[in-house]
């Protein structure tokens, strides 16, 4: 556990990863996690409680796994605070959102992929579930790939707020009952599919 020796305790309780067996512990656990070295994560892990994954600069690969690595069940929230990271993600993308009320941060970083039909971000079912991407960089080199796809969502309280950043992929956003909201961002795609509010 990392002690900051400044007299907070703000992050005394956060455990500190340097290998995938400590990730996938911390990730099932929950909390707030910081990572103190490169890390490789291969499977995919069941995120049940809120989690706050500052990667302090640190790089995380998750381009081995099968399948989105971080699915979010439980109405779980999920954090990612990535500033000068780089996290390379699979053929299917990053976040998996089965069901439930949830809230997917990404701030900053540099997100690469190379998705075979797959989606960073792919929600389900039917509860309220919110995306905030704040000046994040995301490069998916197939031809097949959505940043969010929505196909699959059945609720009507999706919120999608995009705060500056650099976006580039085949497919886009397919927004499906979504309020989408696009604040200074670059987004370069050939697809954008809406069936709610947009603001631009």
């Amino acid at each position: 556990y990392e002690k900051d020796g400044f007299g907070s305790n703000k992050y005394d309780d956060a455990a500190t990863i340097k290998n995938e067996a400590q990730l996938i512990a911390a990730l099932q656990k929950g909390g707030e996690i910081e990572l103190g070295a490169p890390v490789a994560l291969d499977e995919v892990v069941k995120v049940t409680a809120d989690t706050v994954i500052n990667l302090n600069g640190y790089d995380l690969d998750t381009s081995a796994c099968a399948k989105r690595p971080f699915e979010l069940n439980n109405g779980a929230d999920l954090t990612i605070n990535a500033v000068n990271s780089n996290i390379k993600a699979g053929n299917y993308g990053l976040v998996y959102i089965p069901n439930g009320e949830s809230k997917v941060v990404l701030n900053g970083g540099n997100y690469t992929s190379n998705m075979d039909n797959g989606s960073f971000i792919k929600p389900k079912g039917t509860a309220k579930v919110e995306v905030e991407l704040n000046n994040v960089k995301f490069a998916d080199a197939s031809d097949d790939s959505y940043i969010m796809d929505a196909s699959s969502y059945g609720g009507n309280e999706l919120v999608v707020t995009i705060n500056g950043g650099d976006y580039s992929c085949a497919k886009g956003i397919n927004g499906h009952n979504a309020d989408f909201t696009v604040k200074g961002a670059t987004i370069e795609t050939s697809l954008f599919s809406f069936e709610a509010a947009v603001s631009l």
